[in-house]
């Protein structure tokens, strides 16, 4: 399982590096596959995040305060404990303390 985080984290790196040199071309890209106006497609190009954020405590605080305010405010229905969508076994090298 290791070996397959690692491959993912390589290809999530390499599409990150191509986004940030290639933004007229992603756009064009989201804009057919979002079926999305040109100026939708740029804008949402234009906030992707280019870097990999560790999944750490802090993180995980924020992507849970970020559910609690759609749970409130009636965007979703329930509130889901965001720390259970991490596998905290891996840290920034996709591998296992174990390996």
């Amino acid at each position: 399982m290791a070996a397959a985080v690692e491959d993912f984290r390589q290809r999530l790196d390499r599409s990150k590096r191509w986004l940030v040199k290639h933004q007229k071309e992603a756009a064009a890209i989201y804009q057919r596959d979002a079926a999305v106006t040109p100026e939708d497609a740029k804008a949402a190009v234009a906030e992707f995040p280019t870097t990999i954020l560790a999944l750490d405590d802090a993180f995980t605080k924020k992507l849970q305060a970020e559910a609690n305010v759609f749970f409130s405010d009636g965007v979703t229905t329930s509130n889901p404990k965001v720390s259970i969508l991490f596998d905290r076994r891996y840290d920034a090298t996709g591998k296992s303390p174990t390996e």
